[in-house]
């Protein structure tokens, strides 16, 4: 019986052409890892500023909250002073008051944003507020989609030579003996 090849694309061939599949998935995730930068740099300053302009929402509604408090109990309304400070206690509890609980702009965000954008999930748990956030998205996913399928192409190449290359073995090993046909 004649030994089957190996898979033309995964195990012969020029080896620029092994090697140039592996610089492909590392210039892209530099490309994302910079692009998460980029992202990161952009968008930062602005939930920062978004953030303390929420602080300070939320200490007024406080200073408001306990002025309402202090006018009950200056008329000796003990009844209406407990329900403003049950009321403060709900709000502090179940109310976010703009402030998310996780800065989303990080650089692991940021990352994991870039990563949704040209993997195309998309999974909208957050997205730019800047103009020029918006726009350096948008290069992202026109730069980064075409460069992600155009990796996946060659991976799927080298993944269908590696099966046939499977199936020649498998057929090669079964000559002679009885296999069902699928």
């Amino acid at each position: 019986a004649v030994a089957p090849e190996a898979p033309r694309l995964m195990f012969k061939g020029p080896r620029w052409r092994r090697t140039a599949v592996a610089v492909h998935c590392l210039l892209f995730l530099l490309g994302c890892a910079i692009a998460g930068v980029m992202m990161w740099s952009v968008e930062k300053p602005h939930e920062r500023k978004h953030r303390r302009r929420a602080k300070r929402r939320e200490k007024q509604i406080n200073n408001d909250l306990d002025a309402i408090i202090a006018s009950f109990e200056a008329r000796n309304d003990t009844q209406m002073a407990d329900l403003t400070r049950e009321l403060r206690t709900r709000i502090d509890d179940n109310c976010d008051l703009g402030v998310p609980s996780q800065y989303y702009w990080s650089y692991a965000g940021s990352l994991y944003f870039v990563a949704t954008v040209v993997t195309t999930i998309g999974y909208g748990s957050f997205a730019p507020q800047t103009s020029a956030g918006k726009a350096l998205t948008c290069y992202i996913a026109i730069v980064g989609i075409a460069w992600f399928a155009f990796i996946l192409s060659i991976l799927g190449d080298h993944l269908l030579a590696f099966v046939a290359w499977v199936d020649r073995k498998v057929r090669c090993n079964n000559v002679g003996s009885e296999t069902t046909k699928f």
